[in-house]
């Protein structure tokens, strides 16, 4: 992902208070939103110009920075990882990619402009094509953050 966390600076608000935390929510999500998606885009360019990159991580190295940042900075430091990654998945989540939601929008996009649904085998076809896709990448990153291992 290439994110990293480091002197995590938190701010305690009085439980009466909770307006003024669901704003600071809003902000660190807002903030960490606008840097992994513009990572995200650099990461795809980088794709498309034949470069692989290093920066990715799978269940495999999910886990071993979970294990670092507990071990290192403590709970609170950890719940806020999780919050980054919850970002990065909604981020991910609405790319336009067939079996993500951004797929999916794109049909509905289609059904809405034609006033008809796209073919159903058609749709079908292209979500198993972008599964498949999703599953090869899983399985080459989790690879990857084996042989890191070593």
């Amino acid at each position: 992902m290439g994110v990293a966390i480091s002197n995590t600076e938190l701010e305690k608000i009085k439980f009466w208070e909770i307006h003024k935390g669901v704003v600071a929510g809003f902000k660190e999500a807002y903030y960490w939103g606008k840097i992994i998606a513009d990572g995200v885009f650099k990461m795809i360019a980088s794709v498309f110009r034949g470069q692989i990159p290093e920066d990715v991580a799978g269940p495999v190295g999910m886990y071993k920075a979970t294990s670092a940042i507990k071990q290192n900075q403590g709970i609170l430091a950890l719940i806020h990882f999780f919050g980054i990654i919850s970002v990065n998945l909604a981020i991910v989540n609405i790319l336009p990619f067939p079996a993500l939601d951004g797929g999916r929008i794109i049909f509905v996009a289609y059904e809405w402009i034609r006033g008809k649904r796209a073919n159903e085998k058609f749709e079908t076809a292209v979500n198993n094509v972008g599964m498949l896709i999703l599953l090869s990448l899983i399985v080459l990153i989790t690879v990857s953050d084996v042989i890191k291992l070593f």
